[in-house]
């Protein structure tokens, strides 16, 4: 993040040092920083399938544990292990390294037996 607000700092600096800078000029140098690549939230055709996420922080003694707790408490889903057809594929993340867990494989029964 401190890459960002530095490289914005310079880019604004360096567009806005005339005396008569515009808002334009001050936008560009805010897209250069921060490229628009976002969806309109209203936009669309009415027919697109797009990926939902959200993150939740959550204290667990592992990446398999945090998933399990999250599908239990947040989503309330209660104490059963998930079927494939509801949605319980988690990515678990922490200091930059990532898992993908699927809490309907069978590798993960294990976290649901209580």
């Amino acid at each position: 993040m401190s890459l960002h607000i530095d490289s914005l700092a310079d880019l604004v600096r360096g567009a806005v040092s005339g005396g008569d800078t515009t808002r334009e000029d001050f936008e560009r140098a805010l897209d250069q920083a921060f490229p628009r690549d976002q969806l309109d939230p209203f936009e669309g055709t009415g027919s697109e399938e797009y990926l939902v996420g959200w993150t939740i922080d959550q204290d667990a003694a592992s990446p398999a544990e945090a998933a399990s707790k999250v599908w239990r408490e947040v989503f309330q889903r209660g104490p059963w292990q998930p079927s494939a057809d509801e949605g319980c594929v988690f990515t678990v993340s922490r200091e930059g390294q990532r898992v993908e867990i699927d809490l309907s494989d069978e590798h993960f029964a294990h976290l649901f037996s209580d």
